[in-house]
Order: structure tokens, then C-alpha cells, then sequence
């Protein structure tokens, strides 16, 4: 049996990446996951004087793996559409809700 000791919480959306939280099953960080920028892949940052053994280790690097197919799975958007322009409102069309009374 291959039971796992740790979980991955997604704790940020940069809207690039993500950044996901490793705890142990009693709630414990344990370190976090995130994007490495110059490296261009996601990496572990392990919390001090913390202990790791081979399927902890495992799990870790598995977990990154999949993040990274995912990630090549998904287009990123080298030039995203512009957002609308702001809507003009004429002084005759003013909501109420808008106005000064």
C-alpha cells in the first residue's frame, strides 16, 4: 500500500503559476511549491529543520511533474486581449445611484 503522508493546498493564483502549500496530514507546513522564475519550472522550498524521507521525497517530485504537464498543456496568452474601454456615461443619463443629491 502507497498511502501518502502529506497534502498540496493551493494557497495562490498569480494567474501565470500557482503556489500550493505542503502540509502533513495533521495540518502541519511542511514547505511550499511554487514557480521559479529563472529555472522556468515549479520547485520546493522545504521548511527549516524539517525531515524528508524517499516517499515523502516521491510524492513531492510527483506532484511538481504533473503540475508541469499540466502547465504544457495550457497556452499561455503572449499578447491577451485588451480589456473594453470604460463605458461613457452622458451628464443626461446619470443612474441615480450615481448621482450627487
Amino acid at each position: 500500500m502507497n498511502e501518502s503522508y502529506i497534502d498540496f493546498v493551493e494557497i495562490a493564483n498569480t494567474g501565470k503559476t500557482l503556489v500550493w502549500k505542503v502540509v502533513n496530514k495533521q495540518g502541519y507546513s511542511l514547505g511550499k511549491i511554487g514557480w521559479q522564475g529563472p529555472w522556468r519550472r515549479y520547485v520546493f522550498y522545504p521548511m527549516p529543520n524539517t525531515l524528508w524521507d524517499a516517499n515523502c521525497l516521491r510524492d513531492v517530485q510527483s506532484f511538481i511533474t504533473r503540475e508541469m504537464e499540466k502547465r504544457k498543456r495550457v497556452p499561455i496568452m503572449k499578447n491577451p486581449p485588451s480589456p473594453p474601454p470604460p463605458r461613457l456615461i452622458k451628464e443626461g443619463n446619470i443612474p441615480k445611484q450615481l448621482k450627487d443629491d
